[in-house]
């Protein structure tokens, strides 16, 4: 804090880039490995459950959806999870780890709770398990700033 008191105003606009430039690297691009692997990964447990679905009528499937939807929310859940931390620690411009106790940590688990929680809710409700809604959790994903 002492160096931005001191710091003249072409410095505090390069510091300013560069915490943007940090925010916009930390971001879920459409392109990335990761993104892209998780968005597959999605629209496959998607497809299996929607599958499981329409052979709701017996247990089984049911009870194996049930399984796969678990299985997902810890996947995707995990994912969600750790690029929503990532982004919020580059938008106060600190990358060191915040654990789930800290104000900011808090407030990301609650958003991803939020977000990974109504879907697989939803996922668990006879026929709106139809909606491709992991594939949309992971999009939307796409969409935080």
């Amino acid at each position: 804090m002492a160096e931005a008191a001191t710091a003249t105003p072409q410095e505090l606009a390069q510091l300013q880039r560069q915490q943007q430039q940090q925010v916009e690297r930390s971001r879920v691009h459409a392109t990335d490995l990761g993104f892209l692997f998780i968005l597959f990964l999605a629209i496959f447990f998607d497809a299996v459950d929607i599958i499981l679905e329409l052979t709701a009528i017996l247990i089984i499937p049911k009870l194996l959806g049930m399984l796969l939807d678990v299985l997902t929310l810890v996947v995707i859940g995990g994912w969600i999870y750790v690029k929503t931390g990532k982004l919020e620690r580059a938008k106060e411009g600190q990358m060191r780890p915040r654990g789930p106790g800290s104000r900011k940590g808090q407030r990301v688990f609650l958003t991803v709770l939020r977000r990974v929680g109504l879907t697989f809710l939803a996922e668990l409700i006879v026929f709106v398990g139809l909606l491709p809604l992991w594939t949309i959790a992971v999009i939307s994903t796409l969409r935080q700033k």
